[in-house]
Protein backbone atom coordinates (compact mmCIF):
# COMPACT_ATOMS: atom_id res chain seq x y z
CA UNK A 1 0.00 0.00 0.00
CA UNK A 2 1.51 3.81 -1.29
CA UNK A 3 0.31 6.43 1.23
CA UNK A 4 0.55 10.36 0.73
CA UNK A 5 1.25 11.78 3.71
CA UNK A 6 -0.35 15.38 4.33
CA UNK A 7 3.10 16.57 3.18
CA UNK A 8 3.61 14.87 0.37
CA UNK A 9 5.72 12.45 1.36
CA UNK A 10 5.34 8.67 -0.64
CA UNK A 11 5.27 5.82 2.36
CA UNK A 12 4.94 2.09 1.17
CA UNK A 13 3.26 -0.41 3.56
CA UNK A 14 4.15 -4.03 3.21
CA UNK A 15 3.77 -7.08 5.42
CA UNK A 16 7.49 -8.16 6.36
CA UNK A 17 8.34 -10.95 4.52
CA UNK A 18 6.11 -8.92 1.03
CA UNK A 19 3.35 -11.35 1.12
CA UNK A 20 0.29 -10.52 -0.45
CA UNK A 21 -2.92 -9.24 1.52
CA UNK A 22 -6.54 -8.15 0.67
CA UNK A 23 -8.57 -5.17 1.64
CA UNK A 24 -11.59 -5.39 2.77
CA UNK A 25 -14.08 -3.49 0.42
CA UNK A 26 -17.84 -3.48 -1.15
CA UNK A 27 -19.14 -3.62 -4.17
CA UNK A 28 -22.42 -2.88 -5.54
CA UNK A 29 -24.50 -2.60 -9.19
CA UNK A 30 -27.26 -0.35 -9.23
CA UNK A 31 -29.40 1.74 -11.82
CA UNK A 32 -29.20 5.24 -11.29
CA UNK A 33 -32.25 7.82 -12.06
CA UNK A 34 -31.68 7.53 -16.13
CA UNK A 35 -31.53 3.18 -15.81
CA UNK A 36 -28.15 3.16 -16.62
CA UNK A 37 -26.13 0.79 -14.57
CA UNK A 38 -23.55 1.70 -12.55
CA UNK A 39 -21.04 -0.16 -10.82
CA UNK A 40 -19.17 1.16 -7.65
CA UNK A 41 -16.86 -0.15 -5.18
CA UNK A 42 -15.19 1.32 -1.79
CA UNK A 43 -12.24 0.05 0.38
CA UNK A 44 -13.35 -0.15 3.95
CA UNK A 45 -10.93 2.18 6.53
CA UNK A 46 -11.14 2.02 10.26
CA UNK A 47 -8.78 3.96 12.56
CA UNK A 48 -5.17 3.85 12.06
CA UNK A 49 -3.02 1.62 13.99
CA UNK A 50 0.38 2.67 15.56
CA UNK A 51 2.28 2.16 12.62
CA UNK A 52 0.32 4.36 10.29
CA UNK A 53 -0.98 7.14 12.74
CA UNK A 54 2.10 9.23 12.54
CA UNK A 55 1.18 9.26 8.51
CA UNK A 56 -2.42 9.23 8.51
CA UNK A 57 -5.71 9.36 10.89
CA UNK A 58 -7.44 5.76 8.85
CA UNK A 59 -6.21 2.94 7.05
CA UNK A 60 -7.50 0.57 4.96
CA UNK A 61 -9.34 -2.72 6.90
CA UNK A 62 -6.58 -5.52 6.18
CA UNK A 63 -7.90 -8.73 5.85
CA UNK A 64 -6.06 -11.70 7.17
CA UNK A 65 -5.92 -14.51 4.50
CA UNK A 66 -7.87 -17.39 6.84
CA UNK A 67 -10.73 -14.66 6.62
CA UNK A 68 -10.98 -14.27 2.80
CA UNK A 69 -13.68 -16.65 2.53
CA UNK A 70 -15.98 -15.03 5.48
CA UNK A 71 -15.54 -11.94 3.99
CA UNK A 72 -16.28 -13.07 0.22
CA UNK A 73 -19.33 -15.35 1.50
CA UNK A 74 -22.04 -14.40 -1.40
CA UNK A 75 -24.63 -16.08 1.72
CA UNK A 76 -23.41 -13.49 4.19
CA UNK A 77 -26.51 -11.57 5.83
CA UNK A 78 -26.00 -10.09 9.09
CA UNK A 79 -23.35 -7.41 9.17
CA UNK A 80 -22.72 -8.03 12.70
CA UNK A 81 -21.31 -11.63 12.03
CA UNK A 82 -18.07 -10.20 10.29
CA UNK A 83 -17.69 -7.15 12.90
CA UNK A 84 -14.98 -8.86 14.09
CA UNK A 85 -12.68 -8.53 10.75
CA UNK A 86 -13.40 -4.27 10.79
CA UNK A 87 -10.09 -3.72 13.19
CA UNK A 88 -6.49 -1.78 12.76
CA UNK A 89 -4.38 -4.31 11.54
CA UNK A 90 -2.35 -5.47 14.21
CA UNK A 91 1.08 -3.48 13.94
CA UNK A 92 3.92 -5.64 14.75
CA UNK A 93 6.89 -6.90 13.33
CA UNK A 94 4.44 -8.07 10.31
CA UNK A 95 4.47 -4.85 8.94
CA UNK A 96 6.74 -2.68 7.72
CA UNK A 97 7.17 1.37 6.21
CA UNK A 98 9.50 2.76 3.68
CA UNK A 99 9.73 6.28 2.60
CA UNK A 100 12.63 5.07 -0.25
CA UNK A 101 9.67 2.61 -2.28
CA UNK A 102 8.80 5.10 -4.92
CA UNK A 103 12.21 6.41 -5.66
CA UNK A 104 13.78 5.65 -9.09
CA UNK A 105 16.84 4.74 -7.46
CA UNK A 106 15.55 2.24 -5.22
CA UNK A 107 13.72 0.43 -7.96
CA UNK A 108 14.24 -3.25 -8.02
CA UNK A 109 13.23 -6.10 -10.66
CA UNK A 110 10.09 -7.09 -8.47
CA UNK A 111 8.93 -3.44 -7.28
CA UNK A 112 9.58 -1.99 -11.06
CA UNK A 113 6.49 -4.82 -11.72
CA UNK A 114 4.12 -3.16 -9.61
CA UNK A 115 2.22 -0.61 -11.44
CA UNK A 116 2.95 2.57 -9.31
CA UNK A 117 -0.61 4.24 -8.43
CA UNK A 118 -1.56 7.58 -6.29
CA UNK A 119 -3.70 6.27 -3.21
CA UNK A 120 -5.05 7.71 -0.37
CA UNK A 121 -7.90 6.66 2.22
CA UNK A 122 -9.81 9.76 3.29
Amino acid sequence: MVEFSKGKSQFCFTLADDSVFAFAGIWDRWKNPERKVVETCSIITTSANALLSDVHDRMPVILKGEDYDRWLDPGFKQVYDIFDLLKPYQADSNASVSREFCHRKNMTPARERVPRQRVSFY
